[in-house]
């Protein structure tokens, strides 16, 4: 996953600044099993969000509404081996020969599309204590989702015209870092975090599978995916601050639960006016 993100800020009075941000993630994701790969995707998708922030003294409370899209491709395994079939005795007595069921194609392609709209907003509290400084926080999460999506190449292809879900997330955090002066209008902030996410616990895709194209009343299947709640995130930055207004940052942020590793490192400038 690589995100670019710029974005801009601005202080509107003594305790306001407001700013806005447009970025572009790529994504390319493999999942494998036993050595066996399961699915390839690649797609990129686009945000844009306006942020708010309001401090007073040690307080501070941030905002950000937004949304984007989101266009994906790709392939997963689809393949059953060929089966053996015993039908057994008849009520006549007699026996059935055994058969050999088909099995399913090796592979269906499939084409995503996305949308969402979110916002969020976070509380917290900033403890400075000579260079370092100490930073708990509560963040609320409010998040509309809907994915489109059909595949093609077997009878195991599975299509949904538009399946949209409302995802919900509050996740308390610890945040630990330092400022270290490198000129009278310059500095750099290394820091480090560390919270627990706890969420909505599953979202579902009302879709159909291409065998069942042709039975009466095209019947639909809902599937439900489990989210992972809680969700254990990490994070780590350096940022350069204060050169004429222009900001420089790199971070890492991790996230993992029971089913979920995910790393990403992102870059981005910050200009303030």
């Amino acid at each position: 996953m690589r995100p670019i993100t710029p974005w801009v800020t601005a202080e509107v009075g003594h305790n306001w600044s407001l700013g806005a941000t447009i970025g572009r993630t790529e994504y390319d994701s493999k999942i494998g099993f036993n050595g066996d790969e399961l699915s390839d995707t690649k797609g990129e998708s686009w945000q844009a969000y306006a942020l708010a922030k309001y401090e007073n003294n040690n307080y501070f409370v941030d905002v950000a509404v937004g949304g984007g899209t989101g266009s994906f491709r790709g392939e997963r395994d689809t393949h059953i081996d060929q089966v053996g079939f015993i039908p057994g005795e008849t009520l006549d007595g007699v026996y059935l020969p055994e058969e050999l069921l088909d099995g399913i194609g090796n592979s269906v392609t499939y084409k995503q599309d996305s949308s969402q709209f979110s916002g969020s907003a976070r509380v917290g509290m900033t403890r400075q204590m000579g260079a370092f400084y100490l930073q708990p926080t509560i963040q609320f999460d409010a998040r509309w989702l809907d994915v489109s999506g059909k595949e093609e190449g077997s009878v195991a292809a599975f299509s949904f015209d538009g399946s949209d879900n409302m995802f919900y997330a509050v996740t308390p955090a610890l945040e630990v870092g330092a400022d270290i002066p490198v000129s009278d209008i310059a500095s750099f902030r290394i820091y480090g975090k560390a919270g627990v996410e706890f969420s909505t616990k599953q979202w579902e895709i009302e879709g159909r599978f291409a065998a069942a194209e042709n039975l009466p009343g095209n019947p639909a299947l809902h599937l439900t995916e489990a989210i992972d709640s809680p969700l254990y995130r990490v994070g780590a930055g350096l940022e350069l601050n204060g050169v004429n207004g222009v900001g420089l940052a790199v971070r890492y942020n991790g996230a993992f639960g029971e089913t979920v590793k995910q790393n990403a490192v992102s870059a981005s400038l910050k200009v303030s006016f």
